[in-house]
């Protein structure tokens, strides 16, 4: 690292500005920078000086410092090579707006940035893109440089709204891609471009870009009305059928034809309902029938279940006789005991008589004498059983013979009904369906042509709206008026814009320029030899972009109410620029005059110069424009991140091995 001469800011803190002549909010500097690898965090960068380089051979990283830079303030950036495999964090120190804050970003969780002041007290980790009510990155670091009230007024298409990373930001970092494709923004975000600045160099105010952005939103929400009107309308008017006074004609003829058509439905239903009735008495008939089959099929059925019942009541009185029958055949299991004529053990002579078979002393039966008595019972129960069953089996045939007779009468009713029907109303539902059919074609038309009218009708209403919208829009313009007092001069600002930009582009020597260099005041571009910018060659392309911005850096300096940051990083200017002694020439030219201008400032204004910064990204530099800057140089063995044997080889990956490796001694064949 080399220090040159260059202009420093305070190492106590204090930016090199004064109070009246710098607004202090819109300070944006870098401090230091340190990344990390899966090694650990890195010796940081110093980057506290106005005029910082740095230089060295291609493909060393220069690039991805500045990429870096970006990465932590909230850009979305595609690390390549190297960077890509090794980088897991970034860590930005620099002063935003007064107070200097440290910005961690973590590559395994990039949706948001961690924030610490310099007394290491975390402001919060702030998101990249809104979740919720957390303020973004963009927003705070807005809110730090006094311009989030003003940019967030501004309503882009789309409802979006300016930010920091894409809308500020390229004002203040021209990458390498893109410092000879365009100027600043590509052409589809020109708008968001020139607001911007204009908002920046006091040609605006946010309200009038508020009130502009609902002009503009209107003014949209109209041409789409009037779109779809035209379209409708073109549709309606392309054939005479769908004009409008077709359509309600038709509409009228119509209706006419749909109640003649209701009538000869609703006399068609009438005429079968007639015929219908003919048959009355055999109807009535037929639901007689009906029921007495439904009672027979009633009654039928109870004697089936009753029959049934019977037949199981005999099936248990057989039961019984036959297990009554195992017991009286068993042998038996004692001595069999005899009848003995009841008397007296002593004088033989007889007792008091007792019931046959039963015992004369303790009146039970004499066994084998219960058998016979069970036997007599269970006879009589089987009786009974046979008896019943055989007068259910009578009543279910009986039962059975009504039910046929009454199927048999309700279906010969049926048919005599239907012959007798069909003879006098089928000729009524030919007319019913035709008529029904007739009917419900009309109104399918008549549905499609009220549809064309309410299109009609939704025209006209889409028209009257479209008025009223005019008007209110005639009323926005009207109020939509700037106060001269609330700005600055267009003519003014374009004059001292001019002023800066000529000089820097004559004091550059830009080739085969004469000199007539401006800034178009309605886009805010430049214009060289009455030349767009696309209109020349790659290498002046640069050189004119290059001039543009610094033009702006130099009017932000002398103007103490411009608002743009005056920090400015430049990528590999002379990539663009060409490799012979006139394009290096050049390059160091526009080097030289900026440094120049710089000194001039320093010696006019003083401890007043407003607080700058301005990083080089380049292969090399002139000594003697060297000398003047804060200058890192990486080398092929040390570049942006360091120590690094292998640069391009992915971290894990395998490692060839060199045939060297190999003795050959110690091969077999």
């Amino acid at each position: 690292m080399e220090r040159g001469t260059g202009l420093r800011e305070d190492r106590a803190g204090r930016p090199n500005c004064i109070e009246g002549w710098a607004v202090l909010s819109i300070v944006l500097t870098m401090q230091r920078l340190r990344i990390k690898t899966a090694a650990g965090w890195q010796e940081p960068y110093d980057l506290d000086a106005p005029m910082v380089a740095i230089i060295g051979p291609v493909d060393t990283g220069k690039s991805s410092l500045l990429d870096a830079i970006a990465y932590a303030l909230g850009r979305e950036i595609d690390f390549r090579g190297a960077v890509d495999y090794h980088l897991t964090a970034v860590e930005l120190t620099a002063r935003i707006g007064g107070p200097i804050f440290t910005l961690c970003r973590y590559r395994g969780n990039p949706d948001q940035v961690e924030v610490f002041d310099q007394a290491g007290t975390p402001e919060g980790p702030f998101p990249i893109t809104t979740t919720g009510r957390t303020p973004t990155l963009s927003e705070w670091i807005l809110e730090q440089l006094g311009l989030a009230d003003m940019f967030a007024a501004v309503r882009l298409t789309g409802r979006k709204q300016l930010d920091f990373a894409n809308s500020l930001l390229p004002y203040c970092y021209l990458t390498q891609p893109d410092i000879d494709r365009h100027i600043i923004r590509s052409a589809r975000h020109n708008k968001a471009r020139v607001q911007v600045l204009r908002l920046l160099f006091e040609l605006t105010t946010a309200e009038h870009e508020h009130k502009l952005g609902e002009i503009e939103e209107h003014d949209i929400a109209i041409r789409q009305m009037v779109a779809k009107e035209k379209t409708i309308s073109e549709f309606l008017d392309e054939t005479h059928a769908t004009e409008r006074d077709a359509v309600r004609t038709e509409i009228a003829r119509l209706r006419g034809e749909e109640a003649a058509a209701i009538a000869r439905l609703n006399r068609a239903r009438s005429s079968l309902q007639e015929a219908s009735s003919v048959g009355t008495e055999q109807q009535s008939r037929l639901e007689r029938a009906a029921t007495e089959h439904a009672a027979a099929e009633t009654a039928y059925d109870k004697h089936l279940r009753l029959l049934e019942k019977a037949r199981d009541a005999v099936a248990d009185a057989e039961e019984a006789l036959a297990r009554l029958t195992d017991l009286e055949t068993a042998p038996a299991a004692e001595p069999t005991l005899s009848l003995v004529q009841p008397g007296c053990p002593e004088c033989g002579s007889p007792l008091s008589p007792a019931p046959a078979g039963t015992c004369y002393l303790c009146r039970n039966l004499i066994p084998g004498m219960d058998h016979a008595e069970q036997r007599r019972h269970l006879v009589e129960d089987y009786q009974r059983a046979v008896a019943t069953e055989k007068h259910e089996r009578e009543e279910a045939r009986r039962a059975h013979r009504h039910l046929s007779d009454a199927l048999s009468a309700r279906t010969q009713l049926r048919g005599h009904l239907d012959t007798s029907t069909y003879d006098t109303a089928s000729p009524y539902v030919g007319q019913v369906s035709a008529a029904a059919a007739e009917l419900a074609g009309i109104q399918a038309s008549l549905g499609s042509l009220t549809r064309l009218d309410a299109a009609h009708v939704r025209v006209d209403q889409q028209r009257e709206r479209i008025e009223q919208l005019r008007a209110e829009q005639e009323q926005r313009q009207r109020k939509a008026v700037l106060n001269p007092a609330d700005v600055r001069n267009l003519d003014d600002v374009v004059r001292e814009l001019n002023l800066a930009f000529r000089s820097i582009i004559r004091g550059i020597g830009l080739p085969n320029a004469t000199g007539r260099a401006e800034i178009h005041p309605d886009t805010l571009l430049p214009i060289v030899d009455d030349q767009k910018f696309l209109s020349r060659g790659g290498g002046a392309r640069s050189a004119v972009s290059i001039g543009y911005s610094l033009a702006l850096l130099r009017y932000t300096m002398e103007r103490s109410t411009a608002q743009l940051p005056g920090f400015l990083a430049i990528d590999s200017p002379q990539k663009n620029f060409g490799s012979n002694s006139n394009d290096q020439a050049l390059a160091h030219r526009v080097y030289e005059r900026f440094l120049d201008y710089l000194d001039d400032v320093q010696k006019r204004h003083g401890a007043g110069t407003r607080t700058y910064q301005v990083i080089v990204v380049d292969n090399d530099l002139d000594k003697s424009i060297a000398k003047r800057c804060l200058v890192h140089r990486f080398e092929r063995d040390r570049g942006f991140i360091r120590d690094l044997t292998d640069p391009h080889r992915r971290p894990g990956a395998a490692q060839q091995l060199a045939f060297d490796d190999f003795d050959d001694d110690t091969v077999t064949p």
